[in-house]
């Protein structure tokens, strides 16, 4: 893989399995989104440029989450600070789509941190800190049109672009799902099945 189209120990990088491959995803020098892929031991393929130079800034953070079984998506908080998504069917052959903006513009800091789940089989979540500090959420329902963002904190909760994870509660309860958030304190929210969203509260130091 040419090391030269990624910025040098700043950037942020996903990988997946995609059409029977492993597939590693980055956003390089050019400000583009690049995808490099192999096959067992077979060489490294790539990187392949899948949308425009300047989309987001080098080195921009990247989560990848299937929206359906047979679709990947690839999101990350672009230049103008809009949650963008690309997406690839998961059927040998096929190309990339996008990316479009799924939210309005300034949302949160270009390149910030981003966490993906699915909150039940069916709802897709992505989670980001946005300009004001608050924990926030954009969804989608199998196919149809991707909702929010909207706020599920305080603002002034954590650091703007702060990095945060997602994964389901499963040693009590396999509905319940858990966001958690750094920042000069940690802090948990949770919701059940497509319930309320609940929190946050601080984790103890």
């Amino acid at each position: 893989m040419p090391l030269a189209l990624f910025p040098d120990g700043s950037g942020g990088v996903d990988a997946v399995g995609l059409q029977g491959q492993l597939a590693v995803f980055f956003i390089g020098h050019d400000g583009a989104l690049y995808v490099a892929q192999a096959a067992g031991l077979e060489p490294w393929r790539g990187p392949e440029r899948i949308t425009d130079r300047n989309i987001a800034p080098p080195g921009a953070n990247v989560v990848t989450a299937h929206q359906k079984s047979d679709q990947l998506n690839v999101l990350f908080i672009g230049r103008d600070g809009g949650l963008y998504v690309a997406w690839a069917d998961d059927v040998p052959g096929q190309g990339w789509k996008g990316p479009v903006r799924i939210t309005p513009p300034g949302v949160a800091p270009p390149g910030a941190a981003l966490a993906s789940v699915k909150q039940t089989g069916n709802l897709l979540d992505v989670f980001f800190v946005a300009n004001d500090g608050a924990l926030n959420v954009s969804w989608v329902v199998d196919t149809g049109k991707w909702q929010g963002p909207v706020a599920i904190s305080r603002p002034g909760l954590a650091p703007a672009g702060a990095s945060s994870a997602a994964v389901h509660h499963q040693s009590s309860d396999p509905s319940q799902l858990d966001v958690f958030v750094n920042g000069p304190e940690r802090w948990v929210a949770w919701v059940l099945d497509t319930g309320k969203w609940n929190g946050p509260i601080a984790l103890p130091n």
